[in-house]
């Protein structure tokens, strides 16, 4: 098995368990929030402390890759999230708040590693469709989750679902240990944890325009797919009047199609050899799917609603493996461990104020649709903006 092969494996499994330890409390939800009698806004706040946990741990745990090796960073990525979902299994919402601190991270952590592994045994040309086939463990993981975990709560508590699930991905840790030797052998074990301030990290995020570009597409993304996919299950249950199992599957089938998507998007940015133009793409089409999404009514076809979840998931949900190719691509030399921790920073900005909006839209009209409708707004800006930013690129280059 070639290398490649080999580092796509470990790195694409590890993101798929990280996505189901994340999608779980989404699925789950509708029935915690109406047992613990609160709000459906919880939701939103549970999701930007993560991405604000996530944040802080990017820019203070820049060097973890160094000093441990790739391998046994993602070990941490995968306990740490089976870590949260044992805490959150406690039943309190204090409990569940604090989880979503672990879980974010364990997602803040898992990135960087496994871009540094890939760059390792990647070529320049083949960057955009590697990592987009490494991020197909996400929609992959969030279809298994959405697949299963309403079948398992029809015949056990959600404490149970979620405890069985945190067991499951600390076996999985254990069983990445014999890949270290061979894939962290170039750790340093006096390398700093925090190789880079908070505002170097920033400045290598945003080197040149591309880069720059890279960060606004990034943040606007992860903005609408964090804020409305977070939301999607309870959506269809509470406006719409879906059974969660109806939700869980049209959850599941956006994932299946993220998975084409991410590969699709992939292969077009290295064919193109411009990440810039795929992104800008992504975010004016994510714009008319969001509109979609808004439009939807309980008169819709069941079949209908699958085919515009598909679509937001191959459109609004598959940009991250262009994101991340892009970054490894135009990073300076030798950093794109740093460099793709300070674009991550700005994706998980993105992720801390797309599910806060979206729970203040929430409480201010009553209506599910109505953030999906407004959401639209951010990506037809942020593909604007790439746009320019990309024409500056092509001028200066002649």
């Amino acid at each position: 098995m070639s290398k490649v092969m080999q580092v796509l494996l470990l790195t694409m499994s590890a993101l798929m368990l990280t996505t189901i330890a994340l999608t779980t409390p989404l699925i789950l939800a509708p029935v915690v929030t109406r047992e613990l009698g609160l709000s459906p806004g919880f939701l939103g706040v549970y999701l930007s402390l993560q991405a604000a946990s996530s944040a802080l741990a990017t820019l203070y745990l820049g060097g973890i890759v160094s000093r441990y090796g790739s391998v046994r960073v993602s070990q941490m990525n995968v306990v740490i999230m089976g870590l949260s979902l044992c805490v959150a299994a406690a039943g309190w919402p204090a409990a569940l708040l604090f989880s979503s601190v672990l879980s974010g991270i364990g997602l803040a952590v898992s990135t960087p590693a496994a871009s540094h592994l890939i760059m390792r045994v990647t070529p320049a040309h083949r960057l955009g469709m590697v990592f987009s086939v490494r991020q197909t463990g996400v929609p992959i993981g969030a279809a298994m989750a959405g697949a299963a975990i309403p079948a398992l709560l029809l015949v056990m508590r959600w404490e149970v679902v979620a405890l069985g699930i945190a067991v499951a991905l600390c076996i999985a840790a254990v069983l990445y240990q014999p890949a270290r030797a061979a894939m962290d052998s170039d750790r340093d074990a006096g390398a700093s944890l925090r190789n880079l301030s908070m505002v170097q990290t920033f400045r290598l995020a945003v080197s040149n325009a591309t880069l720059r570009g890279i960060a606004v597409s990034g943040l606007a993304c992860s903005f609408v797919q964090n804020g409305l996919l977070a939301y999607l299950v309870t959506y269809l249950t509470l406006e719409l009047d879906y059974s969660l199992v109806a939700a869980g599957l049209i959850l599941t089938a956006s994932q299946l199609a993220a998975i084409a998507g991410r590969m699709g998007w992939g292969l077009l940015s290295d064919r193109l050899g411009d990440p810039l133009k795929v992104l800008a793409l992504l975010c004016f089409v994510s714009t008319l799917v969001c509109i979609a999404l808004g439009s939807i009514t309980a008169e819709w076809p069941v079949a209908l609603v699958a085919v515009v979840a598909a679509l937001f998931g191959a459109t609004a949900v598959s940009w991250n493996g262009v994101f991340l190719g892009g970054v490894a691509r135009f990073a300076p030399a030798g950093q794109v461990a740093a460099a793709t921790s300070g674009s991550m920073v700005f994706v998980y900005i993105g992720a801390l104020l797309g599910p806060a909006l979206y729970s203040v839209i929430l409480s201010v009209s009553g209506m599910y649709r109505a953030g999906y409708l407004l959401f639209a707004i951010v990506p037809l800006l942020a593909g604007i903006s790439v746009q320019s930013i990309r024409r500056r690129v092509r001028r200066a280059a002649g």
